[in-house]
Order: structure tokens, then sequence, then C-alpha cells
């Protein structure tokens, strides 16, 4: 069986919020705000502000400044991209950090959201079933097929079908195969997830 017929979900770390992209600045401000109101550290609180206001003024070199080589201002950008991933991680670092605190906070008051500047911040609980690192995708079909379900590995087959029948399984209090169990995780992450008001 051809291994075309196995899409398999991205790990659950790796999912994105679906919504409007907010503008940079506009995040960076959101962010800044957001760890105000946790009570985040001024100098990080500081620094996203002034961030956001130079990126709002200069979102990227004026081309006049590169004169007339499109190749020193692709090297420009490119330069730009890399430090504002490095900012990324910074940022991404921190509101892992802080998404702890949060959460252990509000385990201790029973909150289960708040607003903060016009955003909503709130507990996301998503399921997830990925294929386990290392396992091959037709491992997991003989797997599944092993099992009785090679109606899931048919053509036209979504990872979203394997992910609803074992979350089926797990709320009604009947755990999946330790066969399946071998080549799949699953569980519920808990996180915070922001929403515009």
């Amino acid at each position: 069986m051809s291994n075309d017929t196995f899409q398999d979900e991205d790990p659950p770390e790796q999912e994105e919020e679906q919504g409007v992209e907010l503008p940079v600045a506009e995040y960076l401000r959101n962010y800044a705000a957001f760890l105000y109101a946790v009570g985040g550290d001024g100098a990080d609180i500081h620094r996203f502000n002034e961030i956001a206001r130079d990126w709002e003024q200069k979102p990227f070199a004026p081309a006049a400044q590169f004169g007339s080589s499109p190749l020193a201002e692709f090297v420009a950008l490119d330069r730009e991209r890399r430090e504002w991933k490095e900012r990324e991680k910074h940022i991404i670092g921190r509101q892992t950090r802080l998404t702890e605190m949060i959460l252990e906070q509000w385990a201790d008051s029973g909150l289960h959201s708040a607003r903060c500047d016009r955003v909503t911040v709130s507990i996301d609980r998503p399921f997830y079933c990925s294929k386990k690192a290392g396992v091959e995708t037709e491992t997991v079909i003989q797997v599944l097929e092993s099992e009785g379900l090679g109606g899931i590995v048919k053509p036209g087959y979504a990872a979203a079908s394997l992910k609803a029948w074992i979350k089926e399984q797990v709320e009604a209090g009947a755990e999946p195969s330790p066969a399946l169990a071998s080549v799949l995780s699953w569980g519920t992450l808990t996180r915070l997830k922001t929403r515009k008001a």
C-alpha cells in the first residue's frame, strides 16, 4: 500500500493559531502589555515597546539606502530577518515561562480566562495525535490494518480521521491498544491562546 495514503499531522507544538495575523509592531505592543498585566520584568516590557516603535517607524530599510543594488538590499533584509528570528526565539521562550506561571496562578484562583489591553487570554486544551518520531509511515499503516482500522488508510484518508477516532476512544474510557501506542502519541495539551477582543 502506498505511503501517500497516510498524511501525518505536524507535532502539536508546531500548530499555529488560526486568525488574523497582527502587524509586527502591534503584536509586540500586545505582548508588552501582556507582560505588564502578569507582572513581567520591566526591562523586557520596555525593550519590546522600543522594538515595536522602531519597527513601526522603519519596518523595512528604505530602498534608497542601498543605492541601485538589489543584491545589497537583499542582504540587508536577510540580516534583518535573522535578527527578527533571534528576537522571536526570545519571545517564545519568555512566553513559555510565563504560560507556566499564569496556569499555576489561575489553577489556584480558579480562573480560565482574562482580558488585557483589548486581548482575551484563555486556556486552550487541544487534543493531538501524531506519529512517533522515527516511526515509518508504512509501519503505522500496517498497525492500523492489523487493528481492523484499514478503512482509515484508504485513499482520501486525512490524519484528522485517526485523531478523531483516538479521541473518541479516550473520551469513552477505552484506551487504544498497545500496538497503536507503540507507533502513535496522543494526549491533551494545556496552553494559553489569545484573541483580539
